[in-house]
C-alpha cells in the first residue's frame, strides 16, 4: 500500500467531529510529507480530499490550509514551460473549488449586513468557478449537479427578502447547466432542477421591473419538471408561486 493510499483510507474513515485529533494527525503526516519534498509526493487530489473531509466535520482550520497549500502545490504543475497538465483541471480542481466556497461559507455565517452579502457572493463565485469548469467537460455532469447543490446551501443566508435579487445571475447559471447535462443525470435530475428554479424565479421576483418576466418563464418550467418528476407538493408549491408572481406583475 503506498503512503498516499494509506492517507486516503484513513480520511476515508473520520465521519464525526470526535475524530478532529485524527484528522489533524493526518494533515500533519501529508504536511511532512510535501515540506520534505518526498519522492513520493501526496498528490493534488489527496489535499482536495482532507479539506471536503475537514468541512465535513467542522475541522475549518485544517480545511483552509489544506486549500492553501493545494494552491502552492498546484504552482507545481502549471509554471512556465510545464504546459497546462489534467491534474490542475481533473475533478479534483472543480472540487477544490467547491471546498473554497464552503470554506467562505462556514467562515461568514456570523456575519451580518452587507459583511454577510460579500462573504455569500464569494462563497457563491467560487462555486460558479467550479460550475464553469466542470461545464467545460463532457465527463463531468455528476460535478454540474454536485456544484448546485453546493450553490443552494452556501446561498442560504442571501435566500430571504430583499436578498435574493444577489442571486439571480448565479441560480440561472446552475439551472442553465443543469439544463444541458440532464440527460446524464438519474431521472434528468428533474425534481431537483424545479426546487432551484424556485431559487431562480424568487431572486427574479426579488429583482422585480422586467425580471418578472423571467420568473414567469422559469416558474412555468419548473411546473413541468415537478409534474414530471411526479411531486404533488412540489407542484402545488409552484403553482401558489405563479400565482403570486402573477399578482405582483399585475401591481
Amino acid at each position: 500500500m503506498s503512503y498516499q493510499v494509506y492517507i486516503q483510507n484513513a480520511l476515508s474513515k473520520i465521519s464525526s467531529p470526535n475524530d478532529i485529533p485524527q484528522l489533524n494527525h493526518l494533515y500533519k503526516l501529508i504536511q511532512c510529507n510535501l515540506y520534505n519534498a518526498s519522492d513520493s509526493r501526496v498528490s493534488l487530489a489527496t489535499l482536495v480530499i482532507c479539506a471536503e473531509v475537514a468541512l465535513r466535520i467542522g475541522g475549518l482550520n485544517v480545511a483552509k490550509s489544506a486549500l492553501s497549500l493545494y494552491d502552492l502545490e498546484q504552482r507545481r504543475y502549471s509554471g512556465p514551460g510545464v504546459g497546462a497538465p489534467c491534474e490542475v483541471k481533473n475533478q479534483f480542481a472543480v472540487r477544490a473549488l467547491i471546498a473554497k466556497g464552503q470554506l467562505i461559507s462556514h467562515l461568514s455565517k456570523d456575519f451580518k449586513g452587507q459583511s454577510l452579502v460579500n462573504g455569500v457572493l464569494e462563497a457563491v463565485s467560487y462555486v460558479q468557478r467550479a460550475l464553469d469548469l466542470a461545464v467545460s467537460n463532457p465527463r463531468y455532469p455528476f460535478l454540474v449537479y454536485n456544484s448546485s447543490v453546493a450553490f443552494f446551501w452556501v446561498s442560504r443566508p442571501l435566500q430571504v427578502d430583499d436578498h435574493r435579487r444577489h442571486l439571480l445571475s448565479a441560480a440561472t447559471a446552475f439551472l442553465d447547466a443543469l439544463g444541458t447535462v440532464a440527460h446524464a443525470l438519474p431521472n434528468n435530475a428533474t425534481e431537483w432542477r424545479a426546487k432551484l428554479g424556485i431559487v431562480a424565479a424568487l431572486a427574479a421576483m426579488d429583482a422585480g421591473g422586467p425580471k418578472l418576466e423571467e420568473a414567469t418563464r422559469i416558474l412555468t418550467r419548473s411546473l413541468e419538471l415537478a409534474t414530471a418528476a411526479g411531486d404533488k407538493a412540489l407542484v402545488l408549491e409552484i403553482a401558489r408561486l405563479q400565482v403570486h408572481a402573477g399578482y405582483v406583475t399585475a401591481a
